[in-house]
């Protein structure tokens, strides 16, 4: 997980970014949303750090591909920057 992942499928580009120490930032198309996380089997928590707005879900990996389960329920698939 540790790493940065983007999502530009729509045309507008999301970057979510893992640290080893389970810091992170998400990069909503230039706006910076920091953040905490845990992970726990498939499971992730990430609390935003400026709004204090927790997103807790499941996510997978498979080989470069990022799966993670949105507030609604679909898979938003993201894929690993090299």
């Amino acid at each position: 997980l540790v790493g940065d992942w983007k999502n530009d499928s729509t045309g507008v580009k999301f970057i979510y970014t893992f640290n080893q120490d389970g810091t992170g930032k998400y990069d909503a198309n230039g706006t910076i949303m920091p953040f905490l996380f845990k992970t726990q089997d498939n499971h992730i928590s990430i609390l935003y750090k400026d709004d204090g707005v927790s997103l807790d879900t499941t996510y997978s990996i498979n080989g470069d591909v990022l799966n993670v389960v949105d507030s609604l329920g679909e898979d938003t698939l993201y894929q690993r920057v090299k």
